[in-house]
């Protein structure tokens, strides 16, 4: 009986320490941090251009462009909760900086509204670019918060 008794206590013991290590396991995992750079300024180099399209009338905002040096191997965009599409045309001539190269210019309109009430509730963007990838606010002063030096 002695023997039965001291088997099921090693192998309690030996099931328990296994479901630790498992649970441990699925934790670390789940938990590990993600490679998702929010950090706008790292974008230097890879946005070049944020383009505004204005109502002259009253000065609302209709749509916005970004033009990358780099083109993305995957891109979605959000706003107001629901996910939108882009116009993405390819730059074969782009001037940056002297030299010609390609760039890609992902557009977006949107009914007409006021810089401070877009900025309150913007595009989110998520970009994947070189294999990193990035998500950001396409809020009015983008350019500047990626580039601080404009600003």
């Amino acid at each position: 009986m002695k023997t039965i008794s001291k088997n099921l206590k090693t192998a309690l013991l030996s099931l328990l320490f296994l479901s630790i290590i498992a649970i441990s396991s699925v934790l670390l995992v789940g938990c590990g941090g993600d490679d998702i750079e929010r950090d706008v300024t790292k974008l230097d180099g890879i946005i070049d251009t944020v383009q505004t399209t204005t109502v002259s009338d009253n000065g609302e905002i209709t749509g916005f462009a970004l033009v990358f040096l780099t083109e993305p191997s995957e891109f979605s965009a959000t706003y107001n909760d629901a996910v939108i599409e882009a116009e993405v045309t390819t730059i074969e001539d782009y001037n940056n900086n002297g030299l010609i190269v390609s760039a890609y210019k992902y557009a977006f309109s949107f009914d007409s509204t006021s810089e401070e009430s877009y900025n309150l509730s913007p595009i989110h963007v998520s970009v994947t670019v070189s294999e990193q990838q990035y998500e950001f606010d396409l809020t009015s002063d983008l350019l500047e918060r990626i580039y601080p030096s404009l600003a």
